[in-house]
């Protein structure tokens, strides 16, 4: 029997829909996720217009639902804050999972069980996921 609890990982993630507040750049980086490389600088905008593109912050993920079927998931480091066309779903862990330890686990999830994993990649679908979660404190870390 294992000490830690078998939960729904819904229960521990939080979608966010915070968009940028400004029509032009100001610098901010434009990101685009892939299968193979997570986070990339992109040049291509739907729009010049990029108010309503989402904001992506660090220890986020994000993914591109219309993509995810080639399992285009990233998760975003420092390096990696900026923002992601609305087209795709960026969420985050809530303060007692480790985004790390999810990433472990997504990435285990992709590589062992690909074709289980990617038709699961709907953020309401992957809610429902349960497994054992690691208890995390954001003062001891790992």
């Amino acid at each position: 029997m294992s000490k830690w609890p078998l939960e729904k990982l819904g229960e521990h993630i939080i979608e966010s829909k915070e968009q940028y507040s400004s029509e032009k750049l100001n610098g901010i980086q434009v990101l685009s996720v892939t299968n193979d490389q997570g986070f990339i600088n992109s040049e291509k905008r739907t729009s010049e217009n990029v108010s309503n593109y989402k904001v992506v912050k660090d220890k986020y993920f994000a993914y591109n639902p219309y993509r995810i079927n080639v399992g285009s998931l990233a998760f975003a480091g420092g390096e990696y804050a900026g923002i992601v066309s609305p087209a795709y779903v960026v969420f985050y862990c809530a303060s007692d999972l480790d985004p790390e330890y999810l990433m472990l686990v997504f990435f285990i999830l992709d590589k062992g069980v690909r074709v289980l994993f990617v038709p699961l990649w709907v953020l309401k679908d992957c809610k429902r996921l349960k497994f054992r979660f690691r208890p995390f404190s954001n003062k001891n870390g790992l």
